[in-house]
């Protein structure tokens, strides 16, 4: 067969149309109202239409004919029409002004109504390009029975917007949508008159002069990018104008008055039109009748693409297209293009061992063209769908490119790549025949996504592997799709299914079982959903779940395993609130998890700062016995209570409790009473705030303050020793915060320091007071003299001593201490004081 034979010349135009016919089909779609999703899509089919007593039969297919799914709507409905997202979902529009949006397996996702005051009797689905990312947004406007046209830009968030109501009365004849990524418009017809309509503005009458007789307007059809439209008059003219209905393209007139079945565009630079045949209306002709006549089987509809129309019969499913540039220039007849002759030198030299090859070759070459031969030869090869001709014009880029010197490989190696995916996804089990536009329009990750969604799994994995790409892109989509489709396998045993996903999935970074198993719990298999929580590794991912299907055991196992705190305490209090009263909840979780126990009585505890909630974690405490806890808690509260004779009456509650009980010595309590009192008389004396500070606070604040008797009198009554290194530690660490000098010198005095003198130097330091720290350097042990020093910000001394002992890390130390731009004596002799000593 030649690469040509399909090919079509219409006179009068420069263009070239091509035919393909992708399958054989068989099937019965008499009476059948037939809507297939562009981009190769899905096809839906029913003959339920008008019928509004007998619920509707609607039936999916392939673009080969591959039934998909079968499925009957839940409720007795007069549907006026079917249709396709951009996303390949299928809506369905019901007389009652409700729209149906379901999988391609008949899945419902959304449902929404958009007429409540009257009937729907028209639809239009249309899909706005987005400029900046390439893809569409599908909405939908609908026609009522009162003529009220609404609006619903994106049908996946559904916002119902009302059109200015068309002048005048009766029943419109055609209308159309153009809708940009910028605004919205209609473009309807009555009787002789157009009008435009723009959502928020005003209805304006279209004063265009065709330049034919005409009495109204049958059919309005709008080209793929919404650039061009086509008109069919009742007087059998086809009229092409642009999008904004002020130039005239073309005109056409046929020798039938009757309306056209159908319109659809072959990309810009034609039109396809049904009457008693298809009729393929090339644009630019001055002949108003020129045409070519393509038979068919009847019946026929048109799928408009994006770089052609497809025709589907009962019989076969075919792309009508203009013939791609990068072919045309190779297989042209008399074509003058260097990638013909560089063909032409494969065919001489593979097929033929013509030494003609060599000839075509040279004279490539000596033009200088053989680059944009190879170029052209590797952007042609996937306009072909043929593969034999794909191997063909591939081997003569192949050719080419070993006469190139400079010729680069990556491109050749990417087409080939592509044309295998292609091919792959055109396979009649597939049914997926785009075009090499389309595929580069959706991209290979959309690509995945559809395959995905007809669970063509192994062959998504494959194209991802050979194509290379991220995980992310493949695989772990892939496998997490397959996982959730064998979930809703409802005819499959929990054990069974649970068992194939961990086999297949494994611990694949990125898989979510989490996510299986919710899917799983929407399906209204919990059992299904535990054993595949079992193998995911997120507790946070986990216990939610546990929770949703009401498996407290669970939850508050893994979340008490994780040690996520938070996590626990979203079971616990999830836990709680299926008790009547916190003491049942309590005496619940103390018997079967301690850890929670103890966690939920740190949160009441913390609580227990206003009155209710402490009288609450008060019962707790008394519930369970904890009586220390108890009693603390009270002394606590006590603490706080501004009146003196409230402290002491919960004091002596405290103290009754330990008495009941004998849980331990009472003179903890009794020292901690002890303490209040006395914190009492300080703040009734001296007027400053001692409530609520600890023994050695209150201490530490009297020396500060200069009471010195006080806090001697404070350690005699605590009998806290005056030799121990905390009271040395208290006492200095204070007279320094209160610049107590002379006190501190004497203090130093009194008896051998337990602590040493290095914390004398360190407090003196701390108040910033290097003089009275150079008191107490003397008496520092050697080993702890440098870092007073240091600390004394006496570093030349420092240095000194660092090199004394032959400390090369000190002198370092006293370097970074140093200030380069005040201290560059000391830097210097550091540095100096450093060579010498590595010299040794």
């Amino acid at each position: 067969m030649s690469h040509t034979e399909n090919w079509i010349y219409v006179d009068q135009t420069t263009e070239i149309f091509r035919k393909n016919d992708f399958y054989d089909l068989k099937w019965n779609i008499d009476n059948s109202v037939v809507r297939a999703a562009s981009f190769a899509g899905p096809i839906a089919l029913t003959r339920d239409l008008n019928k509004p007593d007998i619920r509707p039969l609607i039936s999916i297919y392939s673009q080969s004919g591959y039934a998909i799914k079968t499925f009957q709507l839940e409720e007795k409905a007069m549907i006026i029409g079917i249709g396709w997202t951009s996303s390949e979902d299928l809506m369905i529009i019901f007389e009652n002004g409700e729209i149906q949006i379901r999988t391609i397996y008949g899945q419902l996702k959304n449902v929404f109504n958009v007429i409540k005051d009257s009937r729907a009797v028209d639809f239009r689905i249309f899909n706005t390009p987005n400029t900046y990312t390439g893809s569409f947004t599908t909405g939908c406007v609908i026609l009522s029975a009162k003529n009220k046209l609404v609006l619903i830009k994106d049908v996946y968030d559904p916002k119902i917007q009302q059109f200015p109501d068309v002048p005048g009365t009766g029943e419109l004849d055609s209308w159309c949508v153009i809708s940009t990524d910028k605004n919205c418009s209609i473009l309807a017809s009555r009787q002789n008159e157009i009008f435009q309509i723009v959502y928020g503005g005003v209805p304006q009458l279209l004063k265009i002069n065709f330049g034919v007789e005409y009495n109204s307007i049958k059919k309005i059809c709008v080209s793929f990018g919404h650039d061009y439209i086509a008109l069919n008059t009742d007087t059998g003219y086809l009229i092409v104008c642009n999008s904004e209905m002020n130039r005239i393209i073309h005109k056409y007139k046929s020798d039938s008055t009757e309306t056209a079945l159908d319109i659809a565009w072959v990309s810009n630079k034609a039109v396809l039109a049904l009457w008693d045949n298809l009729y393929l209306i090339p644009l630019g002709s001055d002949d108003i009748k020129n045409h070519f006549e393509i038979y068919y089987s009847s019946p026929c509809f048109l799928i408009q693409e994006l770089d052609g129309v497809r025709i589907l019969t009962s019989s076969s499913n075919m792309l009508l297209q203009v013939v791609p540039k990068p072919l045309r220039d190779i297989f042209e007849i008399a074509s003058f293009d260097a990638s013909s002759a560089l063909f032409e030198s494969s065919i001489a030299f593979y097929e033929n061992k013509n030494q003609k090859a060599e000839e075509y070759i040279r004279s490539i070459k000596e033009k200088g063209s053989l680059e944009d031969a190879i170029a052209n030869c590797i952007q042609a090869a996937p306009h072909e769908f043929d593969p034999k001709y794909q191997a063909e014009i591939l081997r003569a880029a192949l050719f080419g490119r070993y006469f190139d010197d400079y010729a680069n490989a990556a491109s050749y190696v990417k087409m080939c790549q592509i044309i295998r995916v292609l091919n792959a996804i055109r396979h009649s089990q597939i049914g997926l025949p785009l075009t090499y536009l389309e595929y580069e329009a959706l991209s290979p990750s959309v690509v995945i996504n559809r395959l995905i969604t007809r669970r063509h799994f192994a062959l998504a994995i494959e194209i991802c592997k050979y194509l290379n790409m991220t995980d992310e892109e493949g695989i772990i989509k892939i496998l997490s799709n397959w996982a959730l489709y064998k979930v809703s396998q409802t005819d499959v045993e929990d054990n069974q299914i649970a068992a194939m996903i961990k086999s297949k999935l494994g611990d694949t970074p990125g898989i979510s079982y989490a996510e299986i198993a919710r899917r799983a719990i929407s399906a209204g298999r919990s059992g299904l959903a535990i054993r595949l929580l079992d193998y995911e590794v997120k507790a946070s991912e986990q216990v939610p779940l546990y929770i949703e299907i009401d498996m407290p055991e669970l939850a508050i196992k893994k979340a008490m395993e994780s040690g996520d705190t938070d996590l626990i305490y979203m079971v616990l209090f999830w836990y709680q609130s299926k008790f009547n009263n916190v003491s049942d909840f309590m005496k619940d979780i103390s018997k079967k998890y301690s850890i929670a126990f103890n966690l939920m009585l740190q949160y009441f505890r913390q609580k227990s700062q206003d009155e209710e909630s402490f009288n609450e974690f008060n019962d707790i405490l008394n519930q369970e016995n904890l009586i220390t806890e108890q009693v603390c808690s009270i002394v606590k509260v006590a603490l706080k209570q501004q009146r003196d004779d409230q402290k002491m009456q919960m004091f002596d509650e405290a103290r009754r409790l330990y008495a009941s009980k004998e849980v331990f010595n009472t003179n903890i309590l009794n020292d901690e009473i002890k303490l209040i009192k006395i914190q009492m008389n300080l703040e009734k004396n001296y007027g400053k705030k001692f409530n609520g500070k600890s023994l050695f606070e209150t201490i530490g604040e009297l020396i500060r303050l200069k009471f010195l008797d006080e806090a001697e009198k404070m350690r005699k009554e605590f009998k806290i020793s005056d030799s121990s290194e905390a009271w040395w530690h208290l006492k200095a660490k204070n007279l320094a915060k209160g610049s107590c000098w002379d006190e501190l010198e004497k203090f130093s005095k009194s008896k051998k320091s337990p602590i040493g003198y290095e914390p004398f130097v360190n407090y003196c330091m701390d108040a910033n007071n290097v003089q009275e720290a150079k008191k107490y350097f003397p008496k520092v042990t050697p080993d702890s003299r440098f870092n007073c020093l240091i600390k004394m910000k006496c570093l030349a001394d420092a240095l000194d001593l660092a090199y004394q002992k032959k400390d090369i890390q000190q002198v370092n130390i006293v370097i970074g201490k140093c200030d380069p731009s005040t201290q560059k004596i000391i830097i210097d002799k550091a540095k100096m004081y450093r060579a010498e000593l590595i010299n040794k």
